[in-house]
C-alpha cells in the first residue's frame, strides 16, 4: 500500500490527515479510495459496538473483568488494516478491533468472553485477551508491558530468518512505566527488530514519541483519532522496518478526546460514500450480530472438565494422568460461599497503625484515591494525605525496590501488589535484595516493611488474577509469611506484620475478603506470628490448611463427623516461622495427616508439611499423609470450582484416611 508523505501536521510533528470535522488538511491527499476507508470505518463501528455490549454483560455479571476501551477503534483497526495478514500482532487488552480486522468472527470473541464450550482458548482467560493462532494474534496475559518484549522477540526473529513480516505490539501509555517496556526497546533497537510500538497516549502529547531515541528507536507522534493518519503512519514504520531501518515507537495520541467514528463518518459523507442510511442499516446488522452471537454464548455449556488438565505440557506427564482420573472420578455440583468482610478488618489495622505511628506509609498501583483495586485502602488517602498514601506507577519492581529504600531509611512502608500474580516483576528485588539484607550487612541493616496482596481463587479472575504462590517466598530464608483466613485474624496478624523487625509478605485471601463475618475488635491488638490455631477439635485425623481453604476443610469436617469421622482443624495463620509444635501434637493425637491448599499439588508447601510432621511425627502415624490442592495446571477462568480443592475433594480424603 502506498503512502502519503508524513508532512500534515496538526501539531509539531505531529501527524494528522483529517480534521475533528472529517475534512482533509492541506496537503493531505492520502492515496486511499473510500473503497478502503469504509471498510475501516464499518469495523470501527462493530468494534465499539461489541465493546459495548461486553460492558454492559460485564455490569449485569454475566463476563468478568472486562474493560471498555471507546475512543481507541481507530488506533487498533486502522493500525492493523495497514498490517499485512502474514505480520504477528500483539494487542493489549480489550483490543477487538484487531482481531475483527484479522477476520476473527464476531461469534468466536463473544465466546472467548464468557469462555464457555466454543471458546478457542477453553474458557482460561479473560475476556478482551484472546489471540488466535490462525491469523497471527497473539493473546495478551493482561501484564502491563509484557508483551511488548515478546514482540520484540518476534520482530528479531523475522529479521534473523529473513522473512518479509513484521511484529507489531499495541499499548496504552501505562505499560510505558513497567521495566518490560524499557527492555522491549532496548533489545528492539539494539538488534534491529522488525517490530512497530503502537502506543496509545491520553497524557502529554509527543511524552511517548520521546523515548524511543534513547533506544534508537524513530520516534513518530500520530493523532490517534485519526484513522488515515494511523494507517499512514503505521504503513510507512512497516515499509522502515522491512527496508532494514529498525523497529520504530509510534505514539498515537488520544488527548483532544474527538470521537475517531465521527470523524471517519463525516470523511466518507463529504466524499459521497456514505448516508443516514447506510449508517441505519450497518447499525441494525451488527446488532442483529451481536445480540445472536450473545444468545448463543449464553446457551452454550461450560468447557468440558476434562480440558481443565489439557495444555500445561505437550505430554501430561505422570501427575497430570493420574489428577486427570481424579478429577473425572469425582465430578461434583459447584456453590458459592457466603460474603463477609475482611476487607474492613484490614482497612482498619492500616488505619490503626498509621495513626499510631507516622513512619508507616502505603504505596502501590491505585491505592489513594481509587482505594485499592478490592477498596482495602478506600478513606486513607483523604485522611492521610497523598504523601503517606501514595499511588505509584504501574511497576511492581519499582514499588518494592523503592519501599526497600524507604525502609532502610527508616519508615515502614506497607507495599501494595494488586494481585499476587503481578508480584512476578518484582521477585528480584524481594528475593534478591529484601529477603537478604539483613544477612548480607551482618545485622546493620535491615528492611522493616510489609507487602500486602491479594491471592487465590473465588472472582473467576483467571490464570493471572487467582494463583497462589506461598511456596515462592517460604522457600526464601529471611521473609515471614502470613495469611489469615478470619477478619479478626487479619487485622491482628497485620498490626503484627507491620510491627514485626523483618520483613512480611501478608496475603490476603480474597475469596474470603467477604465470605464470613467475624467479630473485629475497633481497638489495638495483635495476633502474634507463627501461632497456629485449632479451629475445630477432632481425634479421627488433622487437617491442616490456611486462607480460603480453612472453610472448606470445616465444612469437610462438619460432613465427616456425620459419617463418625471426628477431624482436628488447623489454620496456620502464618505460613512461615511454621508452628510445628502444634500439627506435630495433634498428629500425634490423630494418627493421620490431611494437607489442604489452593496452590498446585507439585511442590506445593503441603509436601514441606508432610516432611516435617513425617520427621516428627513418624511413630505416630498410621496412615499416609494426604495432599488436596489445585491441580497441576494453570488456573482456570470458567471452571474455577473444578479447580479448587472445595469440601468435596477434602471430604474423600478424610474418609479414606481416617479408615486406613
Amino acid at each position: 500500500m502506498a503512502t502519503t508523505e508524513m508532512s500534515a501536521l496538526a501539531a509539531p510533528n505531529e501527524l494528522r490527515i483529517l480534521t475533528a470535522e472529517g475534512v482533509l488538511l492541506p496537503d493531505s491527499e492520502p492515496s486511499l479510495s473510500t473503497e478502503h476507508v469504509r471498510p475501516i470505518y464499518e469495523a470501527m463501528v462493530r468494534a465499539r459496538a461489541l465493546d459495548i455490549a461486553l460492558a454492559e454483560r460485564h455490569r449485569l455479571g454475566r463476563i468478568a473483568f472486562y474493560a471498555t476501551h471507546p475512543g481507541e477503534e481507530a488506533a487498533t483497526v486502522a493500525a492493523t488494516a495497514a498490517l499485512r495478514p502474514e505480520d504477528w500482532l500483539f494487542p493489549a487488552n480489550g483490543d477487538l478491533g484487531v482481531l475483527l480486522w484479522r477476520g476473527v468472527a464476531l461469534q468466536h470473541c463473544i465466546d472467548s468472553a464468557y469462555g464457555n464450550a466454543s471458546d478457542r482458548a477453553k474458557g482460561r482467560v479473560l475476556p478482551g485477551l484472546q489471540g488466535v493462532r490462525a491469523v497471527n494474534v497473539v493473546g495478551s496475559s493482561g501484564l502491563l508491558g509484557n508483551h511488548l518484549v515478546h514482540a520484540a522477540g518476534c520482530g528479531w526473529a523475522a529479521r534473523m530468518q529473513g522473512d518479509i513480516l513484521v511484529s507489531a505490539a499495541f499499548f496504552r501509555e501505562s505499560a510505558a512505566e513497567s521495566a518490560d517496556f524499557h527492555t522491549a526497546l532496548n533489545f528492539a533497537g539494539v538488534f534491529r527488530a522488525a517490530t512497530i510500538f503502537l502506543g496509545r497516549n491520553r497524557g502529554e502529547r509527543g511524552a511517548l514519541a520521546a523515548k524511543a531515541v534513547a533506544y534508537g528507536l524513530e520516534g513518530v507522534l500520530c493523532d490517534g483519532l485519526d484513522p488515515l493518519a494511523v494507517l499512514t503512519a503505521t504503513a510507512h514504520a512497516r515499509e522502515r522496518a522491512l527496508a532494514g531501518h529498525g523497529p520504530t515507537l509510534l505514539e498515537l495520541h488520544l488527548g483532544d478526546g474527538a470521537d475517531p467514528i465521527a470523524r471517519a463518518r463525516r470523511f466518507l459523507e463529504r466524499q459521497g460514500a456514505w448516508s443516514k442510511q447506510a449508517q441505519r442499516d450497518l447499525e441494525e446488522r451488527i446488532n442483529a450480530d451481536i445480540q445472536e452471537a450473545l444468545a448463543r454464548a449464553e446457551e452454550a455449556a461450560a468447557p468440558p472438565v476434562a480440558s481443565l488438565l489439557d495444555d500445561t505440557f505437550a505430554r501430561p506427564p505422570w501427575h497430570l494422568i493420574e489428577q486427570r482420573e481424579a478429577l473425572l472420578g469425582g465430578l461434583w455440583e459447584t456453590r458459592t460461599m457466603e460474603q463477609v468482610n475482611m476487607v474492613k478488618a484490614i482497612n482498619g489495622a492500616l488505619r490503626l497503625e498509621m495513626a499510631r505511628d507516622r513512619r508507616v506509609v502505603i504505596l502501590g498501583e491505585d491505592v489513594g484515591k481509587v482505594g485499592g483495586v478490592f477498596r482495602v485502602t478506600d478513606g486513607l488517602h483523604q485522611e492521610f494525605g497523598e504523601d503517606r498514601v501514595i499511588d505509584t506507577p504501574l511497576s511492581e519492581g519499582g514499588i518494592i525496590g523503592t519501599a526497600i529504600g524507604m525502609a532502610l531509611y527508616g519508615m515502614v512502608p506497607v507495599a501494595e501488589i494488586q494481585f499476587a500474580d503481578f508480584i512476578f516483576p518484582a521477585y528480584d528485588q524481594i528475593v534478591s535484595e529484601l529477603a537478604k539484607i539483613r544477612y548480607r550487612s551482618g545485622g546493620e541493616y535491615a528492611a522493616k516493611m510489609v507487602i500486602r496482596t491479594p491471592v487465590g481463587g473465588g472472582i473467576r479472575g483467571g490464570l493471572y488474577h487467582s494463583q497462589s504462590p506461598e511456596s515462592l517466598f517460604i522457600h526464601v530464608a529471611g521473609l515471614k509469611v502470613v495469611c489469615p483466613s478470619t477478619p479478626y485474624d487479619a487485622k491482628g496478624l497485620l498490626l503484627a506484620s507491620i510491627r514485626d523487625p523483618d520483613p512480611v509478605i501478608f496475603l490476603e485471601p480474597k475469596r474470603v475478603y467477604r465470605a464470613a463475618k467475624g467479630e473485629v475488635p475497633e481497638g489495638d491488638y495483635t495476633v502474634d506470628l507463627g501461632k497456629a490455631a485449632i479451629r475445630r477439635c477432632g481425634s479421627s485425623v488433622t487437617v491442616v490448611s490456611w486462607g480460603a481453604m480453612v472453610y472448606e476443610a470445616l465444612e469437610a469436617a462438619q460432613q465427616a463427623a456425620a459419617q463418625g469421622v471426628e477431624a482436628e482443624v488447623i489454620d496456620l495463620r502464618t505460613l512461615w516461622p511454621l508452628d510445628i509444635e502444634t500439627l506435630v501434637r495433634s498428629v500425634q493425637k490423630t494418627g493421620r495427616l490431611v494437607v489442604v491448599h489452593e496452590a498446585p499439588r507439585s511442590c506445593g508447601f503441603g509436601a514441606e508439611i508432610v516432611a516435617l510432621v513425617t520427621e516428627r511425627a513418624f511413630l505416630s502415624l498410621q496412615a499416609p499423609p494426604v495432599r488436596v490442592a489445585g491441580w497441576d495446571t494453570p488456573f482456570p477462568y470458567t471452571l474455577e470450582n473444578d479447580y479448587l480443592p472445595l469440601a468435596h475433594r477434602i471430604l474423600p480424603a478424610l474418609l479414606s484416611t481416617a479408615a486406613y
